[in-house]
């Protein structure tokens, strides 16, 4: 793990990667199975499958960089239930490309920690977090590529992640 201005690196080991990536496809399976449709992706861009993939990669590469349990769970995806790594509120947003900003949904719980993630397997870029209802401003809301409405919180409005608490990870300090 390296850390460069800004943001920690994360290299994912390939066993890593390969547990990541099951995750990624039972979640993706699962959601299929369960009537949701996948948008076709736009030319270029991610489909479902490597959209779950990298989700969840993007978790593992998370717990890595924070040192915290990461259950691999595809048992909570679409609901407001459970964490994505620890057990507290901390949900990770894993978006390909480094310039991305950090993307967060109305319909996202205000309460929770969201941690932004850019890259592609197997390195990642940590850049830090920030609570749901301090993504919600309106200075954040745009419509990007087709999409809904949604906030994009550039990195540079992110606390680094040595300030978020042990606590907040569902961890005692």
């Amino acid at each position: 793990m390296r850390e460069k201005s800004g943001y920690k690196t994360v290299k994912l080991s390939g066993q890593e990667m390969v547990l990541a990536a099951m995750c990624g496809v039972m979640r993706h399976v699962k959601s299929t199975l369960n009537g949701h449709e996948h948008k076709p992706a736009p030319k270029g861009k991610a489909i479902g499958w490597q959209r779950h993939c990298e989700g969840a990669l993007g978790e593992r590469a998370v717990a890595k960089s924070e040192n915290v349990y990461w259950d691999a769970s595809n048992g909570r995806f679409g609901t407001r239930a459970g964490a994505d790594v620890g057990s507290g509120l901390v949900q990770v947003r894993t978006r390909s490309m480094h310039h991305y900003d950090l993307l967060i949904r109305p319909y996202d719980d205000p309460k929770c920690v969201y941690v932004h993630v850019t890259g592609t397997a197997p390195e990642y870029r940590i850049w830090g977090w920030l609570y749901g209802h301090e993504a919600m401003r309106d200075e954040y809301k745009q419509t990007y590529g087709g999409m809904d409405a949604a906030y994009f919180v550039p990195a540079s409005a992110l606390r680094k992640m040595e300030t978020l608490d042990r606590k907040v990870w569902g961890q005692a300090p």
